[in-house]
């Protein structure tokens, strides 16, 4: 209630909300922005939904900033922080045997559809064509230094200079978005259905490799190891150096 507490010198200028704030209609001359983020839970790559559970959101490494349930559809709606174009970005479900993270580089306003799949974590940029780095995801995971099970149920480890995702968990990369990792990766399951462009850096894959829809490239070795049967389908990608062990 601004304009009601006296003079209000700074005309025309953009209140940035932010935690759920609200205009009491009282506010001459000035704007409310609170960004929404919306998606839906779903225990496979977006047909099934999750119907119960939370959904929580952190920005930049920093702690939970919202929480939300998600609705008889598996929907959710938070909008719990101020964002930048390149604010990153980390939703996560939240004490939950059901685990799944999304790390998404910001658009800077409102982003809908931003999915979470269960034992997945899916990488996403919002922030025109900047690629998302594993340096990114050492941030993304942090929680301000509070480590958190349902996000290292998915992310294992991370630095700049190495990702590993957790046992029997899967990397995706999203439609029409970069990963370029600037290090290592070891996942089990890699679906890559935008880019992956992991340059001068190694690949270790212990489950199955699906590149439909996507293109991957990459001089280092890539390497498979698994005792059980599983599935590379290269869909017309080429590997530099390939080991298969097991």
């Amino acid at each position: 209630d601004i304009s009601g507490s006296g003079t209000v010198t700074n005309r025309s200028q953009i209140l940035a909300c932010g935690r759920q704030c609200a205009d009491r209609k009282n506010n001459l001359f000035w704007t409310f922005v609170s960004p929404i983020v919306t998606g839906t839970l779903y225990s496979d790559e977006g047909t099934t939904a999750i119907t119960s559970g939370n959904v929580a959101i952190s920005y930049n490494g920093g702690t939970i900033t919202e929480e939300v349930a998600v609705d008889a559809g598996g929907q959710y709606s938070l909008s719990g922080g101020v964002m930048t174009g390149g604010t990153l970005v980390t939703l996560f479900v939240n004490g939950s045997s059901d685990d799944a993270v999304t790390v998404v580089l910001g658009s800077g306003g409102s982003m809908t559809g931003m999915s979470l799949f269960k034992d997945r974590l899916i990488l996403r940029s919002e922030s025109g064509s900047v690629a998302v780095t594993n340096a990114h995801i050492a941030v993304a995971d942090d929680k301000a230094g509070d480590s958190d099970d349902d996000i290292t149920n998915i992310i294992s480890a991370a630095t700049p200079s190495a990702l590993t995702v957790a046992s029997a968990k899967e990397l995706l990369v999203w439609t029409g978005d970069m990963f370029r990792p600037g290090g290592t990766i070891v996942t089990h399951d890699l679906d890559i259905n935008g880019t992956l462009d992991y340059q001068d850096n190694s690949l270790g894959v212990t489950g199955s490799w699906d590149a439909t829809g996507g293109t991957a490239s990459g001089n280092d070795v890539t390497s498979f190891t698994s005792t059980a049967a599983e599935t590379v389908t290269s869909a017309g990608n080429t590997f530099n150096n390939v080991t298969f062990n097991g």
